[in-house]
């Protein structure tokens, strides 16, 4: 039988307008229909849903249709969706969603790739948000319990599931709720899954909320018995899974913030008493159990103090803060001794006995930020912007530019002019590095805001003016490296000011002439180092050789006249392994720019070998796929030889 290589599974319900676009965008898959079965359950439609798959399905022998009578949730139809798949994998569509063209093909081979059994392919937002940040790349294998990139804070069932692992732990949906059904069934898979991929280079699936805003979660979805009891089942679940600490507490944050203290907004406000005493039962009950202080000090301080008004059974204070309603910045700010205070309602009020902690802010300081300008002015680089905390006088705040190299400990600070009208510095590549250029790198730009003993930082970005551009790069004068310049870009995510400190593309630190053997154990590399400030002094130069896969190490010898350069490693009584070369240049400057080794272009590159009585051994250079000079050094005793001849003489009468 030829099974299909993916079943997609669409549950049906009321949703004619956009049911034909997504199934044309399984259709259209770059798969190929050969390859995809689609299971569309129609769950009680009355629009003329199921009619409309009875169309489309008289026309595609790969659409098969079940129609079902309602069953209140999404959960029955998905698994009988499930139960009818044949596909090695199973990706779950909404009907009010669609696919990238070529999102089946790209998540399949992630998966055959990695050997995962869950693939999220990247989220678009269509009318909502989506966690980019999760697809800032690829990740070929996590688990649910790494932080980065977290897919624990994606909970719902839009992936890509291997058909073998959901049978394995017999994995289905509960059925009869409205809304986060999903949920369990993500988190099971997650934790019972061999290896879980992120696709982030490519838009797999567009996550459709309806405009006329009438789609079941947009609506408030499940009522509060059915959805804190499905919450209850799923926190219970995590908690299992994981021992108490900062995992768990992560895990159970990720509830407290998307689902349970959002409930206390503009609808709950709606509600009928009784409506509202079930609600504040369960969010207690869950809050009492799970709402750590780890997890209240990451909280802003209205959903904490409404997190405090529940679990003290405080519905008067309850009422106040939900009507307060708006983030911590629309509030006056109290700075003392250090600490910052969001002086929401009741703050400091002796009858209703809130401990200022319930006030202090320890997570994302309210700071308004902008960046109206980046440019070149006589070699320097000058910005302007804002970055001021809102809710405190300007005059009682300072502000301190930060450069942080990425992957290491190096940071610049620089002053800053700031006043009513907002702040400028300027960035010297020549001297901003302690009073020397800036190193090879990412440099990223943060702003360190002060304001009567209270400290906290923000990225240099935020709000930018319409016909805003970025400058040109411009070389790094006084680095002693002809071809190092600094450019400045928006990070692709947060669109966070970033200076890269880079050589011209396609350049190398050594043009390599030749590699060959003095002596036998001795390897030999001349070249000549390009890329230097016409007549400055010559750089200090270092060979670090390095054991891929370890920390182990073997010392070179470099000498350098001039522009030439001559390296030398003893590779004698070195384990097999494949060896690695970088050299490292310094210039008078202090700037160390690093590089790979390449390989000479041209024939294959000199061997040594050496036999002795025990062993034997060879050293070989050559070019990796990337181009890079390696040495791949192999040693063989003489019992592994004789071992190696024996099972060949075996093998050969055996065939005999």
């Amino acid at each position: 039988m030829d099974y299909p290589k993916v079943s997609v599974i669409i549950p049906v319900y009321n949703c004619r307008p956009s049911l034909e676009r997504a199934l044309s965008s399984v259709f259209q898959q770059s798969l190929g229909m050969d390859r995809i079965e689609v299971v569309a359950v129609d769950d009680g439609s009355t629009d003329g849903s199921g009619e409309l798959l009875d169309e489309l399905a008289a026309g595609e022998p790969r659409l098969r249709v079940v129609h079902q009578p309602n069953s209140g949730g999404p959960g029955a139809p998905r698994n009988a969706g499930i139960d009818l798949a044949r596909g090695e994998y199973l990706l779950f569509l909404d009907a009010d969603d669609y696919l990238g063209a070529e999102a089946l093909e790209r998540m399949c081979a992630m998966a055959d790739e990695n050997g995962t059994d869950i693939v999220i392919g990247k989220y678009v937002g269509v009318n909502r948000g989506v966690a980019r940040w999760m697809f800032r790349r690829n990740v070929p294998r996590t688990t649910v319990l790494d932080a980065d990139p977290g897919v624990y804070n994606t909970l719902s069932v839009l992936k890509l599931y291997r058909r073998s692992m959901i049978e394995r732990i017999g994995l289905r949906f509960a059925q009869g709720l409205l809304s986060h059904e999903d949920l369990i069934f993500a988190a099971r898979a997650y934790f019972a899954a061999d290896g879980i991929s992120v696709l982030g280079d490519y838009d797999c699936y567009y996550w459709v909320d309806r405009e006329d805003g009438t789609s079941v979660l947009q609506q408030g979805g499940a009522d509060g018995p059915a959805f804190y009891g499905a919450m209850t089942e799923m926190m219970r679940y995590a908690a299992d899974q994981v021992e108490a600490g900062p995992v768990r507490d992560r895990m159970m944050n990720r509830h407290f913030r998307n689902e349970i203290l959002p409930r206390f907004q503009t609808r709950y406000q709606t509600m009928s008493p009784a409506e509202q005493e079930v609600e504040r039962a369960g969010a207690r009950a869950l809050l009492t159990e799970w709402f750590t202080p780890g997890i209240m000090a990451g909280t802003p301080v209205l959903r904490r103090l409404i997190a405090y008004a529940l679990i003290h059974d405080r519905p008067d204070l309850l009422d106040e803060f939900v009507r307060q309603g708006g983030p911590d910045g629309e509030v006056p700010l109290v700075v003392e001794q250090g600490r910052l205070y969001a002086a929401h309602p009741r703050f400091r009020d002796p009858a209703a006995g809130i401990p200022d902690e319930m006030y202090e802010v320890t997570a994302a300081p309210p700071i308004d930020r902008g960046l109206d300008r980046v440019e070149w002015r006589a070699g320097r680089l000058h910005l302007t912007g804002t970055a001021r905390l809102g809710g405190v006088s300007i005059d009682r705040q300072s502000l301190t530019l930060s450069l942080r190299r990425r992957g290491s400990d190096d940071e610049h600070r620089l002053p800053v002019r700031s006043g009513p009208d907002g702040y400028a510095a300027e960035v010297d590549p020549a001297g901003a590095g302690s009073g020397g250029p800036l190193a090879e790198g990412h440099w990223d730009l943060r702003l360190l805001l002060s304001a009567e003993g209270f400290e906290t930082e923000v990225r240099v970005g935020g709000e930018r003016p319409d016909g805003f551009t970025l400058p040109d790069s411009r070389p790094v004068p006084e680095s002693g490296f002809a071809d190092l310049h600094l450019r400045p870009y928006l990070t692709d995510w947060y669109e966070n000011l970033t200076l890269q400190v880079e050589r011209d593309a396609g350049t190398s630190l050594l043009d390599v002439r030749e590699v060959d053997w003095p002596a036998r154990t001795l390897l030999r590399v001349r070249g000549r180092v390009t890329g230097l400030v016409p007549d400055g002094k010559a750089p200090t130069a270092t060979v670090r050789v390095r054991r891929r896969g370890t920390a182990e190490t073997l010392p070179a010898t470099v000498t350098i006249d001039g522009l030439d350069l001559v390296a030398e490693l003893d590779v004698t009584g070195r384990r097999d392994g494949r060896w690695d070369l970088t050299l490292e240049l310094t210039s008078a400057a202090g700037v160390t720019l690093r590089e790979r080794i390449r390989a000479p272009e041209g024939p294959a590159l000199p061997e040594s070998t050496r036999r002795g009585p025990l062993a034997s051994w060879r050293a070989t250079p050559y070019r990796t796929d990337r181009g890079d000079l390696s040495v791949r050094v192999v040693e063989r005793t003489l019992g592994a030889v004789a071992g190696t001849r024996l099972r060949g003489a075996t093998a050969r009468l055996r065939a005999r």
